[in-house]
């Protein structure tokens, strides 16, 4: 569009001297002398030449600051390529180490004093990394997920008692049996690791889905 202005001031310029010369000298009659002509040409030439001059000054500046925007706009996209990139990065390794924590209680149950440490750093790693797993993944303002990290910490607590009275009774069997056999240990995931086990799952796909739509932007 600016361009078009440019030109359409061009053609102005160079029609007022003509015009001008024309109204001037209309009373006389198209010149057949080549020095008439010249002289015209130069007339012309003193005229317009300091106009275009200007004109390309002004075309100059224009590209130059049009060349500018570009490559600022190619930089700031790079920018914010790389700000993806590293970001994504980030929440693959963030959502790497939650899922090995939180499956490692899973893992460990038969060991309860390993089972222990391992909820332990879980509900420890929910409570002191909040923020920080928020912030890599939005998702998790939402009301309902917000709930289901606050349903994690709080199965996890549960979960923590239980093998707290099996390491203080260890020495008791029939009792860490007993406890373990609600906790699913040995037949098969009853109640409060059931539910854990369902809700660290529910989590841990939410997160994954997350990464893998924020790749596919």
């Amino acid at each position: 569009m600016k361009i078009k202005w440019f030109l359409l001031i061009g053609i102005l310029l160079f029609c007022i001297p003509v015009v001008f010369y024309a109204l001037s000298f209309k009373e006389f009659v198209i010149s057949d002398n080549p020095d008439d002509w010249a002289a015209f040409g130069n007339y012309l030439g003193g005229v317009l030449n300091p106009f275009f001059a200007l004109i390309n000054i002004i075309i100059f500046i224009y590209l130059t600051q049009l060349v500018s925007k570009l490559e600022d706009q190619r930089s700031q996209q790079a920018l914010e390529n790389q700000k993806k990139i590293t970001l994504n990065e980030f929440r693959q390794r963030e959502f790497k180490e939650l899922a090995q924590i939180l499956n490692g209680v899973i893992e460990e149950l038969s060991h309860f004093e390993i089972a222990l440490s391992k909820a332990n750093i879980a509900l420890y790693k929910i409570k002191t990394s909040h923020e920080n797993i928020v912030y890599l993944f939005p998702i998790l303002k939402e009301a309902e997920n917000v709930k289901l990290i606050d349903d994690i910490a709080s199965k996890l607590n549960e979960i923590i008692g239980d093998l707290s009275k099996m390491k203080a009774n260890k020495n008791n069997k029939n009792l860490r049996d007993k406890i373990l056999t609600e906790l699913g240990g040995k037949f098969g995931l009853e109640p409060k690791m059931s539910d854990y086990l369902k809700l660290k799952t529910k989590l841990i796909q939410i997160l994954q889905s997350y990464i893998l739509d924020d790749l596919g932007t």
